[in-house]
């Protein structure tokens, strides 16, 4: 019997609505674990994507995978060559100040309605949110930092009442996930052996959307996005810095370690 037909078949008719609900909850471990692992870079952009070799990885059935594949497909996450096999989806360093537009337009959209809409339940939301992403900041925790920077500004979104906004954003804020592993990756790799990063990178903009100004809220979202964006490039440009080679982002290759430098 192969990995397949075993999964899939229900154990007879009483257990099926059972082994549905159990292959749907496969289905989305798969599917959360590949995002995760493509958005933390550990499945690196160009990496191939075999349905047969996950399934043996998960050990599950290659239609879970599949549809793991899919549900990545759709997001972005992944791509489907003409030749049918699946691939990490590259990223492209010279797209990069083109997203950051689209992302900062949309930023200060959300946010300059987030401050005309929210209510005192939504504040006390944005406020736990950014308690959160400034603790992990001050620990130093690179996943934490993405995950309370995503759910902070989605926040904010959503107390703007407009779900096409929000539903727009939440999917740039998804796409900038890996931009933002290498950004933080990068900081943290510069600072070690200094002090602890400043926290309160989102004070100004929590501030003004409390108090309800949304010219200023926009202010300092758009500011927010250019900082951003221009330390970004900054560290991008300092890469020779680091132990390993960045040029794998644009390309369909693992990192490769440089050999250390030697001091003349």
């Amino acid at each position: 019997m192969s990995l397949d037909s075993a999964t899939d078949s229900p154990i007879g008719v009483g257990g099926s609505q059972q082994d549905a609900e159990r292959l749907r909850s496969d289905a989305a471990r798969v599917f959360n674990r590949l995002r995760a692992d493509i958005l933390s870079l550990e499945r690196a952009p160009g990496t191939p994507l075999d349905d047969e070799e996950l399934a043996r990885s998960f050990r599950t059935s290659r239609s879970r995978i599949r549809e793991a594949l899919v549900r990545l497909a759709n997001d972005g996450h992944v791509v489907v060559l003409p030749n049918q096999s699946t691939i990490v989806a590259p990223l492209d360093l010279e797209a990069i100040p083109r997203f950051i537009d689209a992302l900062e337009l949309m930023q200060r959209v959300t946010h300059r309605l987030a401050a005309m809409m929210r209510t005192e339940a939504d504040i006390l939301r944005i406020q736990r949110c950014d308690e959160s992403f400034n603790a992990a900041t001050a620990a130093g925790d690179v996943p934490a930092m993405i995950s309370a920077n995503y759910e902070l500004h989605l926040t904010i979104a959503e107390a703007g009442r407009n779900p096409y906004f929000t539903s727009l954003y939440s999917r740039l804020l998804n796409d900038a996930k890996r931009l933002l592993h290498i950004h933080y990756s990068l900081e943290t790799e510069l600072r070690r052996g200094a002090p602890p990063a400043k926290v309160g990178a989102h004070d100004r903009l929590v501030a003004a959307i409390a108090v309800g100004d949304p010219d200023l809220a926009e202010k300092h979202a758009s500011t927010h996005s250019f900082k951003f964006r221009e330390r970004f490039l900054y560290l991008l440009d300092r890469r020779a810095v680091m132990d390993f080679d960045m040029s794998w982002l644009a390309q369909d290759k693992k990192p490769v370690r440089r050999a250390s430098r030697r001091k003349s």
